[in-house]
């Protein structure tokens, strides 16, 4: 059997996609203050859940499990549903506030009116105004990401993005490189070239 050689960069008319990595904490906030109050809380909301866009904005009243002290979402269509993966959003009580302000009389109508590709146009507006570069909502998941594995450690960030797979959920931790600068740290301090 033979194989085919892969691609290198450059070898092909492929749209070559840039890594998308988290967001600096200065970019958002001078962003989140740019965007109108119904953006600023969604921006508020992915930051809060580690939701994917998409997810967040599909959401209705009745697709809310309010019954606890961590409401929930067990959500039917998601970006792996067809594989067969379940994913649950949870809501702490700063997200629960802000959703109570979306609750409509209509449990089945979306709780924000708003298209997604809207809502990423009004962003990069907004960075385009602040002066920062540009960045997509789906990068404040990877800010949350970031967060989470760093503070928490991977499970715990693996159970609340939805990853299956434990390595998706380690690239995003910026220890990595803390660790890598203690190992060659400890290096210098025990060998001593002679």
């Amino acid at each position: 059997m033979k194989s085919v050689q892969a691609l290198k960069p450059g070898e092909s008319e492929a749209r070559e996609t840039v890594p998308r990595l988290a967001v600096p904490e200065p970019h958002i906030q001078v962003v989140r203050a740019i965007l109108c109050p119904l953006y600023r809380d969604i921006l508020d909301l992915l930051l809060l859940t580690g939701a994917r866009p998409g997810e967040l904005l599909s959401l209705s009243e009745q697709m809310i499990d309010r019954s606890g002290t961590i409401w929930r979402s067990d959500l039917r269509e998601h970006k792996n549903a067809r594989r067969g993966k379940s994913r649950t959003l949870f809501f702490n009580s700063t997200a629960q506030e802000i959703l109570k302000r979306y609750l409509v009389e209509k449990p089945d109508q979306k709780l924000f009116s708003v298209r997604r590709e809207s809502y990423s146009k009004a962003v990069a507006k907004a960075c385009d105004t602040a002066d920062v570069p540009r960045f997509v909502p789906h990068q404040l998941r990877h800010c949350v990401a970031t967060r989470l594995v760093d503070d928490l450690g991977t499970e715990a960030a693996q159970r609340l993005l939805g990853h299956s797979d434990r390595m998706m959920t380690e690239h995003y931790s910026k220890s990595a490189d803390k660790q890598a600068q203690q190992a060659v740290q400890h290096l210098a301090e025990t060998y001593r070239p002679q």
